[in-house]
């Protein structure tokens, strides 16, 4: 909202990307981006919709716990 002035001018979400910082063996990355995907949804409604990526990785910058990356139709 901030950028753009308005969320009405919000055409739609291409894609979301999830990157969840997990151990060997962690294999829930995708429930971990959800909240993402449903935040996108309950925002934007149809417009929400989008592809998605969700990968689980050895670390992240900075020690983050997860990393999420949107491109946005404006």
């Amino acid at each position: 909202r901030e950028e753009l002035g308005s969320l009405d001018a919000v055409k739609g979400i291409a894609r979301i990307g999830g990157y969840v910082s997990a151990g060997e063996g962690f294999v829930d990355a995708p429930a971990v981006i959800d909240g993402a995907s449903q935040l996108a949804l309950d925002v934007l409604g149809e417009k929400g919709q989008h592809a998605r990526l969700a990968m689980g990785v050895a670390s992240l910058p900075l020690g983050a716990c997860v990393e999420i990356e949107m491109t946005v139709l404006c």
